[in-house]
């Protein structure tokens, strides 16, 4: 079966930076060693009609756009920081991360700014 995220030229192979917390060492908090992992993604700029459901902080930043790919990316969570997505010579922080099943290719739609 055709799979448009990896046999199709409008998506690009992007490299994510995954933090997986870290623990408390004699009450210091050690930071566990980021991994990474490349992702298929296509890059979509972000409508204005889009840009008005955000959050103000996003709506202020200098950069920000939404990308689909078939692989589920992490946003903060307590302890653990954001997944951090490389594009265009800039890191891109995870905000916002939606599942989609339509057309029965799962994927999710992610919201990145730098």
């Amino acid at each position: 079966m055709f799979n448009p995220f990896t046999q199709s030229g409008i998506f690009k192979k992007l490299v994510v930076t995954r933090y997986a917390g870290g623990a408390n060492v004699k009450g210091v908090f050690v930071a566990n060693t980021p991994t990474t992992l490349t992702i298929d993604a296509s890059i979509q700029p972000i409508k204005t009609s889009e840009l008005k459901n955000l959050p103000d902080e996003l709506r202020r930043a200098a950069c920000v756009v939404k990308l689909f790919t078939a692989t589920e990316l992490k946003t903060v969570a307590e302890g653990v920081q954001a997944d951090s997505v490389a594009y265009n010579g800039k890191d891109f922080d995870v905000w916002q991360v939606n599942k989609w099943d339509a057309l029965h290719l799962p994927h999710y739609e992610v919201i990145i700014k730098c």
